[in-house]
């Protein structure tokens, strides 16, 4: 019917059919890699809240309901016994890198250090002035990372980084 169709409707009909099928397959694909990779050993994390408790009381502000349940969503994966698998979506300006800031406490309280990808070196740069505020109280070691500064001109504090921005 696809080749040799006998109406416009039967060949309309038969590309549908192909369409569903096609979307089909890729339907269970990706529902048998979710479940292969839900078998992965993960690392538990986040079930220190030190950091993250001292850090939403040293805000001038309130995070949002839907910040608030993201978080609450992160920190229930980072519990979780397989890897954390999630995107973060929101309008600019709508705090997600505030949902990230927590994330990354809740990682550096459990003693690892985290890392903060930005796509261009000026939003990096912009990460890192911003956590700097936000962590500096905390006692955090930091460091910025991007791919055309030279290595000795990273801003580094003493020690191992604890949160690397890049």
């Amino acid at each position: 019917e696809v080749h040799f169709p006998e109406s416009d409707e039967q060949a309309c009909t038969a590309r549908r059919y192909f369409a569903l099928e096609e979307f089909f397959a890729l339907q269970l694909t990706v529902l048998w890699k979710r479940a292969r990779y839900r078998d992965l050993a993960g690392r538990e994390l986040g079930k220190k809240t030190g950091l993250l408790t001292q850090f939403y009381h040293s805000l001038p502000f309130d995070l949002t309901g839907a910040q608030k349940r993201s978080v609450k969503e992160i920190i229930a994966d980072m519990r979780a016994p397989y890897p954390m698998s999630r995107m973060l979506q929101g309008d600019v300006g709508s705090g997600k890198t505030f949902v990230a800031m927590c994330a990354m406490l809740l990682a550096v309280d459990s003693g690892v250090q985290a890392a903060l990808m930005a796509p261009t070196q000026i939003l990096a740069e912009q990460h890192y002035l911003t956590f700097q505020k936000w962590m500096e109280p905390l006692g955090l070691r930091m460091s910025l990372r991007t791919g055309s500064r030279k290595e000795d001109t990273h801003v580094e504090t003493d020690g191992d980084s604890q949160i690397i921005i890049g």
